[in-house]
């Protein structure tokens, strides 16, 4: 049986997503790759049956670790099966990268509309501050640069931010190189009222400047699995 760990972990959140929960695991599991992927999926406790449809397939997969983490979110899904592919091998070419990502076009849920990839993709701190540019299903990073995120931003003490992935991206991009390859590989689901798209999400991420450098710029500081908490 095999047993080497994965070199992608994908982190999918999710809440009350049973809708469209099965269309977005379904994308990262149909992904043509020729390393081990996992999928790890964090429910935060839904009323909709998402958390048994989560179960379902964590019965179905064993989990482990890799050494980058892609992101899809429960609501949004990927439609490129070389994905996961392309994004590892610019990884593993480029050391100095942190952080790629893709296009992604938008589905409006409310209008049922699919709309194409923004023309506004940012790679430079700067530039990242103007806005959000980085579709979350859409992120692939270097694990232990998530994980010294967490340690010296921790997240969890800035309830206000009410996200983790726009600082995030901020912070990657003071720590490291951040690459767009211009391929559209996923889509994003919009809904009204969403956390990421209410009117109140940018007034609070516009307080997440201050500790994200913390007043360092530049300085240097095949097999799938899947797992459920």
């Amino acid at each position: 049986m095999e047993t080497s760990p994965p070199l992608i972990s994908v982190c999918m959140t999710t809440y009350n997503h049973a809708p469209y929960l099965r269309q977005a695991i379904e994308s990262v599991l149909s992904q043509q790759t020729s390393f081990g992927v996992e999928l790890v999926l964090g429910e935060d406790c839904s009323t909709d049956g998402t958390a048994e449809l989560c179960r379902e397939y964590a019965a179905k997969y064993p989990a482990c670790r890799g050494k980058y983490v892609a992101y899809c979110d429960g609501d949004d899904w990927w439609t490129d099966p070389c994905k996961l592919q392309m994004q590892a091998d610019l990884m593993e070419s480029d050391p100095g990268c942190g952080m790629c990502y893709t296009g992604a076009d938008e589905y409006w849920q409310a209008e049922g509309t699919l709309k194409s990839d923004p023309d506004r993709h940012y790679t430079d701190f700067e530039q990242m501050l103007l806005g959000i540019s980085v579709p979350n299903c859409t992120a692939l990073a270097r694990r232990e640069l998530i994980a010294a995120y967490y340690a010296e931003i921790r997240p969890e003490e800035h309830p206000e931010w009410l996200t983790d992935d726009w600082p995030m991206w901020l912070w990657f991009a003071c720590r490291s190189r951040i690459r767009f390859i211009d391929r559209v590989t996923a889509v994003h689901r919009r809904m009204v009222g969403s956390v990421s798209h209410g009117d109140s999400y940018r007034g609070r991420l516009a307080r997440a400047g201050g500790p994200i450098c913390g007043g360092r710029r530049g300085s240097s500081s095949a097999r799938r699995g899947l797992f459920f908490w």
